[in-house]
C-alpha cells in the first residue's frame, strides 16, 4: 500500500470519531509536508521520509491533539490548548492531559476515551442509543413472532 492511500484510509477510520471532535478540524500531517533538500541534508531527507503520518484534531474541550501513528499503536505526541480559548474548563483539561502526553495507546478509542471526558460521556451515549434501539428491534420482532 502506497503512502497515500494509507493516508487517506486513516483520515476515512477517523471519521468514527466526528461525534466527539470539534466539527471539521481532523487533519493529516506528515514530516514530509515540510520541504527538505536532500542535497543539503540527505539524513533529515531521510527521516523525513521514514517518519510516521500524524494526526491533528481538537477535541469538545477546545484542547489541539497530534497523534503520531506507531508500530504498537497512536501517541499522543502533543496537546495544547486552543489560543482564541481562554476558559477555566479548557485549562482544567489540559492540566488532565499533560501527564499522557508521549503515551502510546492499542486504539484510538482508548486515546480519546482517556484525554477527553467529552467523547467519553458522546461515545457512552451513543452506545446507550443503539443498546435501545436494538432491543426494541428485539421486542419488536418477539411481538410479530407471537
Amino acid at each position: 500500500m502506497n503512502a497515500s492511500t494509507a493516508n487517506a484510509e486513516l483520515l476515512s477510520a477517523m471519521s468514527e470519531y466526528a461525534f466527539g471532535l470539534r466539527q471539521g478540524t481532523v487533519s493529516l500531517q506528515s514530516a514530509s509536508d515540510t520541504p527538505l533538500n536532500p542535497l543539503a541534508d540527505p539524513a533529515a531527507a531521510l527521516r523525513a521520509a521514514r517518519a510516521p503520518p500524524a494526526l491533528r484534531f481538537c477535541l469538545l474541550e477546545d484542547i489541539w491533539c497530534t497523534v503520531k501513528l506507531q508500530a504498537n499503536g497512536f501517541q499522543l505526541a502533543s496537546a495544547d490548548a486552543d489560543a482564541d480559548v481562554d476558559a477555566a474548563g479548557t485549562k482544567a483539561a489540559m492540566a488532565a492531559i499533560q501527564p499522557h502526553v508521549q503515551t502510546t495507546f492499542e486504539s484510538m478509542d482508548a486515546l480519546l476515551n482517556t484525554i477527553s471526558p467529552l467523547y467519553r460521556d458522546r461515545f457512552q451515549s451513543r452506545l446507550a442509543d443503539r443498546l435501545a434501539s436494538l432491543a426494541a428491534a428485539r421486542d419488536a420482532d418477539s411481538d410479530d413472532n407471537t
